[in-house]
């Protein structure tokens, strides 16, 4: 049974990184230093917007995507997970903690895989929503294609209607 080492992953990405390329998505390997743990592979979204010209930075949207692997004592089923999360760009400075927590529990019974959660970006320390959506895979082949660029496709669309949801929804959202 393989192990997921920082070369395996690094082998994983590269792989990953060519298929998003064929489809003109952008996306780049952030090698593991004394910051970051572990590398991971940072994706350019697609988006759903008509008027790519007008896009600005807050419309372009990234999701981490990381790769581990399950601690299944039977070798003959090792799993790795691909892991993607990914914020939504929005300002939340004025929004009611609860208020925020009871619409993503709405937004959850309404996503088919992943879930979307509200936290703090330890770096910034501003509050986020972001969704984290895994795929898996048998460890000693690489992912599959279709799932994978089915999977990044998706995304790019779940942040374009979350994003245009949350705006909708922000007013009712914010402390009264």
């Amino acid at each position: 049974m393989a192990v997921i080492t920082e070369e395996y992953r690094i082998r994983e990405f590269e792989y990953l990184k060519r298929l998003l390329e064929a489809g003109d998505i952008a996306a780049e390997i952030l090698h593991s230093d004394g910051v970051l743990d572990e590398s991971c592979l940072i994706i350019s979204m697609p988006t759903t917007s008509d008027d790519l010209d007008g896009l600005v930075p807050s419309d372009l949207h990234m999701a981490k995507a990381y790769l581990s692997q399950s601690d299944d004592e039977d070798e003959d089923t090792a799993t790795k997970y691909l892991s993607f999360i990914m914020p939504i760009q929005v300002d939340l400075k004025d929004v009611d903690e609860y208020k925020m927590l009871k619409y993503l529990n709405e937004c959850n019974e309404c996503i088919p895989f992943g879930t979307c959660y509200y936290s703090e970006n330890p770096l910034s320390g501003r509050m986020l929503v972001q969704v984290k959506w895994a795929i898996g895979g048998v460890m000693d082949e690489p992912l599959n294609a279709n799932v994978f660029c089915d999977t990044v496709c998706e995304l790019g669309f779940l942040y374009d209607s979350l994003k245009e949801e949350l705006l909708e929804k922000l007013p009712s959202l914010t402390r009264s």
